[in-house]
């Protein structure tokens, strides 16, 4: 025995209730003929006639009908409880995942919270390890990533993208270093020099290596290779070696007692701060909406 649809329910209530097919039909909104089909799989479904006829198109319950009937109801009741309750649960909040470094984060605190107060049932998530543009790559693929603003030396291949701003190059030295006093810094006046630089293993550490051989200064010898920052300004402090930094870090060493951005006249080339958007999230009209308030918010930068 097959179990009742609840079309087929639906349309036994129906006719219980009016008294006919036709009058049933309306009630529905159906076809005659699909109330007709309904209740008649169900009586051959059942092995008994669910109503008695009338006079004309009259039907009433028969004696198995009116045992039914409770029954039919109570699942029916059931089913607009069971819709009820789930159509009752909230939607689930679908976070957007930004990839990001620390540094260009601290730099749009502004623009987020922008989008956070227009925005505020999307919530921002924010992965701190998605940075480079390997990274981001990876993280496109495996869809963990909807938007991310990441360092770069120019053009990504791998996923389209577009640059917001440049992050120049600044060289510093101890106040105490010999080319500190100087008004103009040559490649040649520091050509015997030694650098102070992040640990092989830092994921910015490839950009920096290839800023500084673009920039003529790969061959320098390497004084100190730390992931400790404060160290490394002790270092330079001391004048142990060149400490070169982009960004805000160079920003925030510029003003450190002891240290002094040397007045380079060479060219060492910028890195990029870039935007992408994961393929996927390109028709999420708030993925889209953060990334236009990014866009406008550094073009002054």
């Amino acid at each position: 025995m097959d179990r009742p649809t609840p079309r087929q329910l639906e349309a036994f209530d129906a006719i219980a209730r009016t008294g006919s097919v036709a009058a049933a039909a309306r009630d529905l909104g159906l076809a005659r003929d699909a109330v007709d089909e309904a209740v008649r799989t169900l009586e051959s479904n059942l092995g008994v006639a669910l109503f008695a006829p009338g006079e004309g198109d009259d039907l009433h319950l028969s004696a198995h009908g009116e045992a039914a009937l409770p029954g039919a109801l109570r699942i029916l009741a059931e089913s607009d409880a069971l819709l009820a309750a789930v159509e009752s649960v909230p939607a689930a909040v679908t976070s957007i995942v930004m990839g990001t470094h620390p540094s260009i984060f601290t730099l749009l605190k502004q623009e987020l919270a922008a989008f956070e107060d227009e925005f505020s049932d999307r919530p921002l998530s924010v992965d701190f390890d998605c940075f480079i543009v390997e990274q981001v790559a990876l993280a496109f693929s495996e869809g963990r990533t909807d938007l991310a603003l990441f360092y770069a030396l120019g053009e990504t291949r791998s996923f389209v993208s577009h640059k917001l701003w440049n992050e120049g190059w600044s060289l510093f030295v101890g106040r105490s270093h010999p080319l500190a006093a100087r008004q103009v810094v040559r490649l040649e006046d520091i050509a015997q020099e030694a650098l102070l630089l992040s640990s092989p293993t830092n994921r910015l550490r490839l950009l920096l290596d290839t800023c500084l051989v673009q920039g003529g200064l790969g061959n320098l010898q390497v004084a100190a290779e730390l992931d400790d920052h404060a160290r490394l300004v002790e270092r330079c402090r001391a004048g142990e070696g060149i400490l070169p930094l982009f960004g805000p870090t160079a920003a925030q060493t510029a003003v450190m007692p002891g240290i002094r951005r040397l007045a380079y006249a060479g060219r060492i080339p910028a890195i990029e701060v870039r935007c992408a958007v994961h393929p996927k999230a390109e028709a999420d009209e708030s993925v889209q909406a953060l990334a236009e308030i990014i866009r406008r918010g550094t073009e002054s930068i």
